[in-house]
Formats: structure tokens, C-alpha cells, sequence
């Protein structure tokens, strides 16, 4: 593969920048800007770098071997001042001698295919780099060091047996099986499902830390949603009147609640109206509510019964001028500040159920999630299978469909090993 060259840290000024380059020619390249020869692997060497014999740069190169690199291949990071100018020559320079820019996530791409990392350690690395909670980044940073794969990795060990036992058996006839052979299989089928279906729950709780949350305000004009708006976000940005209607598009700010990233967003408010300006705001508005994480409703129960209850908080408004009539989570009055404090504890607790049991598997992607959705289906058909006793090469065939999405996660399961499970089987001298 060809060289790659790439500026790892953010564009911009700043004191530090480190351009990487990976590929067979980098000690050619470096030598070539440096005008010095490539010191020792691992050791960081003060170097100035020369364009048409002149310095541009002091910089720090380290040298890393094939193998002992992050790519796997032989890679150089240039610490070097965070002058956009400089990066920017270094670059050029390295495209002249060869190079070529890299592109997005090819220098972990690179680590995946030299088997340095699995797919699910490049995913949780860009899980780790985007993480919006300190939480989120300690769940990352467990999968990059291999949570995941080792997690997976039991499930997929007692997979292997069962498939291995079902192949064994696939000749014999039920009459002839062990007594607890049924019974056993789908004692294991059940607990691989709740294991499944526990990881597929959770996902929504590790999108949240390492994505971060989206919480909608909505209800009727005049409902004081963008005050509340303006109190959360601790800010000015939406206009409020007492005119129905100020509201058009969709507002939102970036704020932190305990350690989670959220953009609230204030809509228009929701009545019956012509006005097109009004009823595209309107649509926007529904739109929200349908990718929100949270709703919060300042409106009742029962006059918004079509909104889903497990992700909504309804909340009454204004409680320093009106009492509240109808069924409500919560009474506030975001003018006063009354009761702020319970409605951000109840934003937190809507979002992270503290009482949710975090499962042994932790997935973090959309990708794995899909794979472990279509296992849970094949599980639960294999379960079905064996309960209307429809043969075990049925079953064997969707377990095996089990493994390869599981495989699909992480590591790919060799044949050898459910080989060698097949016939571990047999007696010593078979």
C-alpha cells in the first residue's frame, strides 16, 4: 500500500500540531525533509525541517517499526508547531516525496487490516474520539482495549459447543439423545436470548453517553416553552412575548446536564392554524418529537395522549399564576426558577435509568447493533424450532446464523474451532 500522510490534531493554531504518515517510504520522506537520517524507533529527536535547503520548523519526529506501529506498518509523527502554515508544508512536502493524503479513518483502517485492532475496536476508537460523557468515554475505552471481543468471545465459546454437540447428535435419533439434551439446549437458548435482548435495550443508554441526547419542548402557544427554553439553556436566544405564534422554526442549544450532552430544542407552538409560516413550523415540530430522546410536554397527560409516556415528562407551566388541572410528572415555573432542579433530575433519570443492569455485552454502534438484532431473531427462532420439535439441523442452521453475525461484530470464528469441539467429542484412539 502506498504511503499516507495526514494532520491528526484539529485545524487551527494552536501550540502543538502532530502529522502522522504511515506506508513503506516514510524514513525516505522524513530523511528527505529533515536532511538527517531516521533515529532509533521509539526515541523522540529534536530535527529541523528544510524546504529548498532552508528551515521552516523545529519540530519532534518519533519513529515507529512495522509491526510496533499503530497502522502496523512503519509510521512517523511529526510534533511540530501548530501553525497551519507549517502543517501545511509538511504535507506538500510529504506529497512531493510520494505521498498521498489519507483518507477519512484510513490510518485505523490500516490497523484493522494488519491485525492490529479488531472492527470493534475501530469502532469503539471513533467512539471513544466523539464520546459525550465521562461515562461514555470509560465504556469506549474499555471496548478499544477489547471488553467487547473478550464479552463476545465467551458467548461465542459456548456457541461453538452447543453447535458442536447438535452436530454430533445429528445422526443419532431423539430416542437415543441424553435425557437433558433438549432441556439443556434450551436452557442455554433462553439465557443467550436475555443476554441478547439485554445488550440491544442498553444500546439506547451507550448512544446517549457516546452520542449525547436530543430533549424537545413542545405544546401550546403561549405555554411558556421558550422561557423554559432560555432557563435550561442559560441563555437569551428564544424571543418571548406573549403574542401566540413567536415561535416559528425549530431553536437549539448545546448544554450539559450531569455529565451528558444535550441539545434542547424549542418548537413551535402546537394549535390549529392556516397560516403556511405557522403550519410549516408545525411539521418541524412533529419531526422533533419523533427523534427526540426526551419530550417535555407542558401540557397533560390526557390532552396528549398521543405521545409516548416512557420518553416524555409532562409538565405543567406557569404554577406562579395558575393552578394545574389535569394529570402532569411535574409543576414549575420556569419564569421563577420553581422546581427547575426536580425537572433536571428528571431529564437524567428519563435518560439514564440508574436501576438498568448494565449487560456484559456493551455495544456501541449502530452496525453492531443490527447484527445482534438479526441474532436475536434467529435465537428466538431456534427456540421455537426446538419447542415444536422441528429437527435439529433447523436448529443447528440458525445458530450457525447466530455465530456469523456475532463473527460480524468482532472476530471471525474459524472452522477448526468448531472442527476440533466436533471432535473433542470422540474417545482417545477414535
Amino acid at each position: 500500500m502506498h504511503t499516507i500522510v495526514a494532520c491528526s490534531t484539529p485545524p487551527g493554531q494552536s501550540g502543538i500540531a502532530i502529522v502522522r504518515l504511515s506506508g513503506s517510504t516514510v524514513k525516505k520522506i522524513i530523511q528527505k525533509i529533515s536532511q538527517k537520517n531516521v533515529p532509533p524507533a521509539k526515541t523522540p529527536t529534536l530535527v529541523s525541517l528544510y524546504d529548498n535547503k532552508k528551515v521552516f520548523d523545529q519540530a519532534i519526529i518519533t519513529y515507529y517499526k512495522k509491526g510496533h506501529s499503530y497502522t502496523g506498518e512503519d509510521l512517523i509523527e511529526i510534533s511540530c508547531h501548530g501553525n497551519p502554515v507549517i502543517i501545511n508544508k509538511i504535507i506538500d512536502l510529504s506529497l512531493q516525496a510520494g505521498a498521498k493524503i489519507a483518507e477519512a479513518g484510513e490510518f485505523t483502517k490500516r490497523s484493522f487490516l494488519n491485525g492490529k485492532i479488531s472492527i470493534d475496536q475501530a469502532e469503539s476508537v471513533s467512539s471513544l474520539i466523539h464520546a459525550k460523557s465521562d461515562l461514555g468515554v470509560r465504556l469506549s475505552a474499555n471496548n478499544l482495549h477489547g471488553k467487547l471481543g473478550r464479552s463476545l468471545r465467551k458467548i461465542k465459546n459456548e456457541l461453538i459447543k452447543i453447535i458442536a454437540a447438535l452436530e454430533f447428535n445429528l445422526d443419532i435419533s431423539e430416542e437415543d439423545l441424553m435425557p437433558q439434551f433438549i432441556p439443556d439446549l434450551i436452557d442455554f437458548i433462553v439465557e443467550l436470548e436475555k443476554q441478547i435482548k439485554q445488550s440491544i435495550e442498553y444500546f439506547e443508554t451507550t448512544k446517549i453517553l457516546t452520542q449525547g441526547a436530543s430533549v424537545v419542548i413542545v405544546g401550546p402557544p403561549n405555554a411558556g416553552k421558550s422561557t423554559l427554553f432560555n432557563k435550561l439553556s442559560k441563555s437569551n436566544k428564544a424571543i418571548v412575548t406573549n403574542i401566540p405564534g413567536t415561535t416559528r422554526d425549530v431553536l437549539e442549544n448545546h448544554i450539559n446536564l450531569s455529565g451528558i450532552s444535550l441539545v434542547i430544542k424549542d418548537t413551535a407552538g402546537i394549535r390549529k392554524t392556516t397560516n403556511r409560516v405557522e403550519l410549516e413550523g408545525l411539521a418541524r415540530a412533529k419531526k422533533e418529537i419523533k427523534n427526540s430522546d426526551i419530550t417535555i410536554c407542558l401540557g397533560s397527560k390526557e390532552e396528549n395522549k398521543k405521545l409516548k409516556k416512557s420518553k416524555t415528562i409532562f409538565v405543567f407551566n406557569k404554577i406562579d399564576k395558575n393552578k394545574p388541572i389535569g394529570n402532569y410528572d411535574l409543576n414549575i415555573s420556569a419564569l421563577k426558577g420553581t422546581n427547575m432542579k426536580d425537572l433536571t433530575s428528571l431529564i437524567s433519570e428519563k435518560l439514564i435509568n440508574s436501576n438498568q443492569q448494565q449487560p456484559e455485552v456493551i455495544i456501541t454502534s449502530k452496525r453492531q447493533k443490527n447484527h445482534l438484532e438479526t441474532a436475536l431473531k434467529l435465537i428466538k427462532n431456534a427456540h421455537k424450532n426446538l419447542i415444536n420439535s422441528l429437527g435439529l439441523e433447523v436448529v443447528a442452521s440458525d445458530l450457525y446464523l447466530v455465530l456469523k453475525n456475532l463473527d460480524s461484530i468482532t472476530t471471525i470464528t474459524e472452522k477448526d474451532e468448531i472442527l476440533n469441539s466436533v471432535f473433542s467429542q470422540f474417545c482417545v484412539g477414535k
